[in-house]
């Protein structure tokens, strides 16, 4: 961990990387809490930010450079183009061949239908790590607390209405997703 520690301290921005310690800190718990492995979930949170200090033609140039699968929305959302480099330079960069570290790292933003608990985690700590203080963020804790699917329900039904408040564009997937999570309540 020392050693991905030091390379990424060297990519991002000092809000970036302390943002990712606290995200990787609050991962770490959750991993504990619900029985999953603390170094892959470590990891991925270290690691899901690693390029969102790169600028816009940096990420482009990534995406060309290593034929970095994306879709139109997200080769024109910076915010949404981190993640996909992200992954992609986990395992160049910091030589992550796990698939579902990188799965974490590259569904982050957006999440993804059927994840797995350690994105789920990454996902979720991503959201309600110490530093982050925006509306919904207490009642977000108090459900991963409890349950990681009820965390991810509770965050896709925060952010979705909040992006469509900003005016800005929606990933399908992220739609997707929380349809995904609302049927997955209805069979039980």
């Amino acid at each position: 961990m020392d050693n991905l520690k030091k390379k990424l301290r060297r990519m991002l921005s000092n809000q970036t990387y302390a943002h990712s310690l606290s995200t990787c800190e609050t991962a770490l718990d959750l991993a504990r809490r619900f029985g999953t492995s603390e170094e892959k979930v470590g990891t991925a949170a270290l690691l899901h930010d690693c390029a969102k200090s790169m600028s816009y033609d940096e990420l482009v140039y990534n995406v060309q450079k290593y034929k970095i699968p994306v879709d139109k929305l997200e080769l024109k959302t910076e915010s949404l183009l981190h993640a996909p480099v992200g992954k992609k330079l986990a395992s160049v960069l910091f030589g992550i061949t796990d698939p579902q570290i990188l799965s974490a790292i590259r569904y982050h933003t957006t999440a993804a239908p059927a994840m797995s608990t350690i994105a789920k985690i990454i996902y979720v700590a991503d959201f309600i790590e110490l530093a982050r203080g925006h509306k919904g963020v207490v009642d977000a804790r108090k459900a991963a607390e409890k349950d990681i699917n009820k965390a991810m329900l509770f965050i896709l039904r925060k952010k979705i209405p909040y992006l469509v408040k900003k005016k800005v564009l929606i990933h399908p997937r992220s739609v997707k997703t929380l349809n995904w999570f609302l049927e997955k309540e209805e069979k039980k």
